[in-house]
């Protein structure tokens, strides 16, 4: 199963006199030039078929209704163009009016009569979502389990953060319980579910409950689950455990089109992304799969992703590994080198471990005098033994 997915659009405006360096919506339509051109024709070159177009939130910026009118417009055109089956999406923090600049009194009334449905079509009018701030949907082999993580924006002071309540989470649970058991679980939500220390984090970036919410996601339901999410544009793979001793793959997606300037912009790049589960392997390794990723390069389009993106052009996620057994793996190897395909024939596994775990067993093993490890763009290239003088 494949998803296309992308975040944070925040398009803006032609008209918007702040100095952002995000997508403007009358931007000409060049593939070299504009994101959602550009989109299409990384589509065409690159033959992508895939099962699912998803969007993590934030298609807007600062609640202004063009700006998402616009941006869902793009991903139908992108869902119609490709003839791909199912669009989903989750509202972020800057699609709600939480400051009531467009509406006194709904912050999320104009999500509500967005053409086509937004933020997918769950059936019966979305009256489920709108209610609770969750629903589920089944498509292919995964449940989708969408969360408006700014549900409570324009009360108090709780645009400040993200939020999911006990009463969301035991509507999630009676949701979950209904549906057919899928081999992809996936949990989309706009707001860090748990704390990210390696940006600075304040009160503003994680998700109130949300902790919460996979534990008892995780504990009441013998499902492999995996959560995406968006909004601080800062791209990474991490892992959430809880008492069971599960550990569940969250995917931080960077920004499509908006603004990295600064700091951030020095760290990591606007990104768009393919998800490629490998169910065939879910049995042996768990909830496995791989991402692509690409850059955007005003001037060129999208990109293959570099090693200092965010995320490279290739990554594994899903396997949990212990450095001993890995070592372990690389002393049974008969051969002075391998290419990628040969080694992955003789450790299927390394296929799966992101591409911070690979450059942690690239460094135990150069100490450990095993093999060298050539990594390009987050994939083994080759490993060759080490033979001391």
């Amino acid at each position: 199963m494949k998803i296309a997915l992308l975040s944070d659009i925040h398009a803006v405006t032609d008209d918007d006199d702040s100095d952002s360096n995000s997508l403007r919506m009358g931007s000409d339509r060049m593939s070299e030039t504009h994101p959602f051109e550009a989109l299409s024709e990384l589509f065409r070159k690159e033959s992508l078929k895939v099962d699912l177009l998803m969007c993590a939130g934030d298609l807007g910026t600062k609640s202004d209704p063009k700006t998402i009118e616009f941006t869902w417009n793009e991903l139908n055109k992108i869902k119609n163009e490709f003839k791909i089956p199912n669009l989903i999406a989750t509202p972020g923090n800057h699609d709600h009016d939480s400051r009531s600049k467009y509406s006194e009194y709904d912050p999320r009334g104009f999500l509500q009569t967005l053409n086509p449905i937004f933020p997918c079509d769950f059936g019966d009018q979305n009256s489920h979502f709108w209610a609770w701030n969750i629903d589920i949907t089944s498509v292919d082999c995964a449940n989708i389990l969408v969360l408006n993580s700014s549900a409570h924006h324009g009360i108090s002071q709780e645009f400040l953060h993200g939020r999911v309540t006990e009463i969301t989470i035991n509507k999630a649970l009676e949701k979950v319980r209904k549906v057919d058991s899928k081999p992809i679980n996936i949990l989309l939500c706009h707001h860090h579910i748990q704390k990210q220390e390696d940006i600075n984090i304040s009160e503003y970036d994680a998700m109130h409950g949300g902790e919460k919410l996979i534990r008892q996601l995780t504990s009441a339901h013998n499902y492999d689950w995996m959560i995406i999410h968006g909004h601080k544009h800062y791209p990474k793979i991490s892992y959430a455990s809880n008492e069971t001793g599960q550990s569940i793959p969250i995917f931080s997606a960077g920004s499509f089109s908006g603004d990295i300037r600064g700091n951030l912009g020095s760290r990591v790049a606007n990104q768009f992304y393919l998800i490629d589960f490998e169910v065939e392997n879910f049995e042996k390794f768990g909830l496995v799969g791989q991402i692509s990723a690409w850059d955007w390069a005003y001037g060129r389009g999208w990109v293959k992703a570099s090693n200092n993106s965010g995320i490279p052009h290739k990554t594994g996620f899903g396997y949990q590994f212990q450095i001993r057994t890995v070592l372990r793996d690389l002393k049974k190897l008969k051969e002075n080198s391998y290419q990628s395909e040969d080694l992955l024939l003789e450790i299927p596994y390394l296929k799966f471990i992101t591409y911070t775990g690979l450059n942690q067993i690239k460094k135990a093993s150069e100490e450990a005098k095993l093999f060298e490890f050539d990594i390009v763009s987050g994939t083994i290239k080759t490993i060759s033994k080490i033979v001391e003088n």
